[in-house]
């Protein structure tokens, strides 16, 4: 359960008060955060100035085992958060988003999504709007399914730092998480992903599968590549893909002892003959605890092979 002792709050004015700036200068203070306090309060200010109706604001993170206190109020300033946190606590507890309506404002309807890595939740992120129709809360979810990435990336961030990697690996991630954020339709989106992903990791290819039923559908390769989808290459990227699919692991392509974990390798050995690549890293897509995809990256036989860092990084992209 949230911790309900961890801030105290002045709970006699209502939540709404707009706090709105130019949306500029919001980008540019999430760019300039120093800590993760502050990239916590800029990353809501600016999902709050972007969400039309917003009036409150709330991030919770994991704060100890079992317990989650307030990373970030919006607007800032002492205000009565209890709706929030009613529908942030919902949203914990069952692990799923949660769209419910105030109870003393019956005008206004809280919108709560988790904020989750494979199959760990670690906060949540609660939206109050007034007067918000079926269809903006629709849409407004979506933004945050999108939107939570960055709050995951922090995470990831706090996690590479113990493991001694420092907090580069987060930034890069950022990076191409930023990247990818300027583009609306899912193909543009795939096609950043790829390309920003190849240029950071030093990747010769990267592709990108999809879940359909139960196998993995190549969707896009970086650089703009060309594939037909019944090449013997295609094929192989595939059969790779669904075999990081089916064991649900990150796969390492020659593996060191330490990343190999005894899973097999068989069709990422088939791929790395086919392309001539001779080191291969696949990684699924994991949304709430499910793979949606994978992707998979490739480098030249010439360059050094994948190590540990580089799948951090690619896990926390």
């Amino acid at each position: 359960m949230p911790d309900r002792h961890a801030t105290a709050f002045d709970q006699r004015r209502p939540f709404g008060v707009s706090g709105a700036r130019d949306e500029t200068a919001l980008w540019s203070a999430l760019a300039a955060a120093g800590d993760a306090g502050e990239f916590c309060r800029a990353w809501l200010d600016l999902q709050c100035a972007r969400t039309p109706g917003a009036t409150g604001g709330l991030i919770l993170l994991e704060s100890g085992p079992g317990r989650f206190a307030p990373a970030a109020i919006w607007p800032a300033g002492p205000s009565n958060i209890d709706p929030l946190r009613r529908a942030g606590e919902a949203a914990l507890n069952g692990a799923r988003p949660v769209v419910e309506p105030d109870p003393e404002h019956p005008e206004v309807t809280c919108i709560a999504y988790p904020v989750a890595s494979r199959e760990r939740v670690h906060g949540v992120v609660v939206l109050a709007l007034t007067g918000a129709q079926p269809a903006q809360l629709q849409a407004v979810l979506r933004e945050l399914q999108w939107g939570v990435g960055w709050i995951v990336s922090l995470v990831w961030q706090h996690e590479a730092d113990a493991r001694g990697h420092g907090g580069a690996t987060a930034v890069q991630a950022m990076d191409v998480l930023a990247a990818v954020h300027e583009h609306e339709t899912l193909h543009e989106a795939a096609m950043a992903l790829a390309n920003e992903l190849g240029r950071a990791a030093g990747a010769e290819r990267v592709a990108l599968g999809l879940v359909r039923k139960d196998s993995v559908k190549l969707f896009a390769m970086s650089h703009g590549a060309w594939f037909r989808k019944r090449s013997d290459l295609a094929e192989a990227i595939e059969a790779a893909m669904d075999e990081a699919h089916d064991q649900q692991a990150t796969i390492l392509y020659p593996a060191e002892d330490s990343e190999g974990g005894g899973r097999i390798t068989i069709q990422h050995a088939r791929l790395s003959s086919l392309s001539g690549n001779g080191s291969l890293l696949s990684v699924p897509l994991i949304d709430r605890g499910l793979a949606i995809g994978v992707v998979t990256l490739e480098r030249d036989a010439e360059a050094a092979p994948f190590a540990p860092p580089d799948v951090l990084f690619c896990e926390t992209a």
